[in-house]
């Protein structure tokens, strides 16, 4: 599945927003803690989220 999103400036920092049915459809809250890590190859590079419940 592919989406695209807009990213939304907010004084010096950038952020990505996350859709509503999106946040619904991978089952996260706010007690859930979110680990970002960034792929880079020569001809492209993956944002991959890793989700896990807060302890």
């Amino acid at each position: 599945m592919t989406i695209t999103i807009e990213p939304i400036k907010i004084k010096q920092s950038t952020y990505l927003l996350i859709p509503k049915n999106i946040v619904q459809m991978i089952d996260f809250d706010d007690s859930s803690k979110i680990s970002l890590v960034v792929k880079n190859d020569e001809n492209k590079c993956t944002l991959e989220y890793h989700i896990s419940s807060k302890s």
